[in-house]
């Protein structure tokens, strides 16, 4: 086989979906965000630290699909980590966040629904799953949620505090501008139910 052949069966096997908008979908940030939504149990289990880190979701631009079977992808190009919480007339046009994740099935090519982080399904065989996701964002204090809400991801410090608020240092100043960036590696597997 050629080069040139093999790169031809690479294009012709590749599957693409392309949303505009605010769809369903969050920005693929953590294995818990990357459309495992609705697919959880009852009390949300996703774990504190990934509640910390994580984007949500917000309009932009999606796109996803598998590369070659049991190699999947999902990219996001938005305006903000999230724009929950956020008035319309507090964002901006830029869509300067990027977020994506690349993961792979190895074993039985499928994960459950939407890769969940349960087991909702029996599996006869071992189901694996191996995903990395990188996020950058330029975020700004006009573009976050004024609220407390748990539901709205605001960036914080390690101890908790709003990055934004007046005077987050000991030393003081103000902080109105902040580039975040975050690459979160995850794998699992699944056996029976």
């Amino acid at each position: 086989m050629t080069v040139q052949t093999r790169y031809r069966w690479i294009l012709t096997s590749i599957v693409f979906t392309l949303l505009i908008g605010l769809p369903a979908l969050a920005l693929p940030s953590t294995r818990s965000t990357n459309s495992t939504f609705p697919n959880w149990l009852k009390n949300d289990h996703r774990t504190i630290a990934d509640e910390f880190f994580r984007g949500s979701y917000t309009t932009g631009i999606f796109a996803n699909g598998e590369l070659v079977p049991g190699l999947n992808y999902r990219v996001m190009l938005g305006n903000n980590l999230s724009q929950l919480g956020v008035n319309a007339s507090e964002l901006d046009a830029d869509l300067s966040t990027f977020s994506g994740a690349l993961w792979w099935m190895p074993t039985t090519g499928e994960y459950g629904p939407g890769g969940g982080l349960g087991d909702f399904e029996h599996h006869d065989e071992v189901a694996t799953l191996f995903g990395i996701h990188y996020t950058f964002s330029n975020e700004d204090a006009q573009g976050q949620s004024d609220t407390e809400g748990f539901e709205n991801t605001q960036l914080r410090l390690s101890d908790g505090t709003l990055i934004f608020s007046e005077e987050p240092f000991p030393d003081g100043g103000i902080v109105r501008k902040v580039d975040y960036q975050m690459v979160a590696v995850n794998g699992g597997f699944k056996y029976r139910g």
